[in-house]
C-alpha cells in the first residue's frame, strides 16, 4: 500500500525527534568525565568526612559519661562517683571477746573490677593486710580481654546512668587504630577513655592512701569548685608516636594489649609521687593538628590541640593543670601555667 505524503513528513519528524532525544559521543564522553571528577573528589574528601564523624561521636560519648557522672552524684545525696576502684576498712567490736577488728569494703569505680562471689575474705584481720593485700588477687586486672572486662564495664557505677550503652566508652578513632593492629581478633577496647584521679581512686600514690581514710564517699558536689575547669574525663593516647610525635602511648601493641588503666594519674597527684604521670591522649585531627576531646565536671566538652612541638614534660604538666582545674595557657610552642 502507497505511503501517504503526510505520513511520510510524520516519519521523518519522528526520525529527527528520536536523534535529538539521544547524546551525542561528545556528550557522553563529558559527561563520563564529570562523574569521574566527582568519584575522585568523593574519595579524597572520604577519610576527612569519616574521621568528622569520629570525632564527633567521641564528643558525644564523653557528654554521655559526664552526664551520667552529675546524674550518680544527684542520687547519691551530692557525692561524686569515684575515679578508680578500691577498698577501705571499718572498724567492728567483737560481741563475745569485746575485741577490735576491721572490715574491708569495697567502693566501685566508674569501671569497676570483677570479683567473683567468695574470691576475697569478708574481714581482714588489720588494716595494713587489707591496704597491701587487695581484696581479689584478681580485682585490678580488670583490663584483660573478654567476658571478665566487659563485667567491669557494666559493673561500674556510671553504667546504669549511660543507658547501658557499651559504645559509649569507646572513641570511633580507638577502635579503628585496634582493628588496624589486630585485625581479626575480637577483643577490641572495651574503653578507651580515662577518670580524673583528682575524684579519687586507690594507689599507692593516690589520694586515698592516707590516714584515717574510711573511703565511704566520693568528693563532695557542694565542695568542689571550678567544676568548668577541672578535667573529668580524657582520652587514653591511641595513635602511635610515628603518626603523632607525642613521646609514647599509654599501652602495649598488638593483639591481647589494649589494655590501660581507667584512671588518669596525673602528676603531683601525691606528695610521694616519684615518677612520671600519665598524660592526656591527643586521637583526633584537623587538618595537620591533632587535639584531644576532654569532657569538665561541669559536663562540657571541649578540645585541646598538641602543639607542634611540645615535651612530655610539658604535656605531663599540663595535665596535672587540667586535673586540678588550674588555669594555663599556650605561650608560643609549650603549655604554661597562669599566675
Amino acid at each position: 500500500m502507497p505511503i501517504s505524503r503526510h505520513e511520510e513528513a510524520c516519519g521523518r519528524q519522528g526520525a529527527r525527534g528520536i536523534l535529538r532525544a539521544g547524546f551525542t559521543l561528545i556528550e557522553m564522553l563529558i559527561v563520563i568525565g564529570v562523574i569521574g571528577l566527582l568519584i575522585a573528589v568523593a574519595v579524597a574528601m572520604a577519610p576527612g568526612f569519616m574521621a568528622s564523624g569520629r570525632d564527633t561521636t567521641c564528643k558525644a560519648n564523653l557528654r554521655n559519661l559526664a552526664n551520667a557522672f552529675l546524674q550518680a552524684a544527684n542520687s547519691e545525696g551530692g557525692y561524686f562517683p569515684v575515679a578508680g576502684s578500691y577498698q577501705y576498712t571499718t572498724t567492728y567490736r567483737n560481741s563475745s571477746t569485746g575485741e577490735p577488728g576491721y572490715k574491708a569494703n569495697e567502693k566501685k569505680g566508674w569501671i569497676s573490677w570483677a570479683a567473683k562471689k567468695n574470691a576475697y575474705p569478708k574481714f581482714a584481720r588489720e588494716y595494713n593486710a587489707v591496704r597491701t593485700a587487695p581484696l581479689n588477687a584478681g580485682w585490678h586486672t580488670s583490663f584483660a580481654a573478654g567476658d571478665t572486662a566487659l563485667y567491669c564495664v557494666t559493673n561500674g557505677t556510671l553504667w546504669k546512668y549511660t543507658g547501658k550503652n557499651l559504645s559509649a566508652y569507646v572513641c570511633p578513632e580507638h577502635k579503628r587504630e585496634f582493628e588496624n593492629e589486630s585485625p581479626g581478633d575480637r577483643h577490641g577496647p572495651l574503653w578507651s577513655y580515662m577518670m580524673n584521679a583528682f575524684f579519687k581512686s586507690d594507689t599507692s600514690m593516690g589520694e586515698c592512701a592516707v590516714a584515717n581514710y574510711t573511703g565511704k564517699f566520693g568528693k563532695k558536689r557542694s565542695e568542689t569548685a571550678r567544676l568548668n575547669k577541672i578535667l573529668l574525663f580524657a582520652e587514653i593516647q591511641a595513635l602511635p608516636a610515628s603518626e603523632t610525635g607525642l613521646p609514647e602511648r599509654d599501652f602495649g601493641k598488638g593483639s591481647g594489649n589494649w589494655r590501660t588503666d581507667c584512671t588518669l594519674q596525673y602528676k603531683g597527684l601525691a606528695k610521694n609521687w616519684s615518677g612520671s604521670g600519665e598524660i592526656v591522649g591527643f586521637n583526633h585531627k584537623h587538618g595537620s593538628l591533632f587535639h584531644a576531646n576532654v569532657a569538665y565536671a561541669d559536663a562540657h566538652v571541649d578540645e585541646i590541640e598538641l602543639p607542634a612541638r611540645i615535651d612530655r614534660k610539658n604535656l605531663e604538666e599540663m595535665t596535672a593543670w587540667l586535673c586540678t582545674g588550674t588555669d594555663f595557657s599556650l605561650d608560643g610552642e609549650t603549655f604554661k601555667q597562669t599566675k
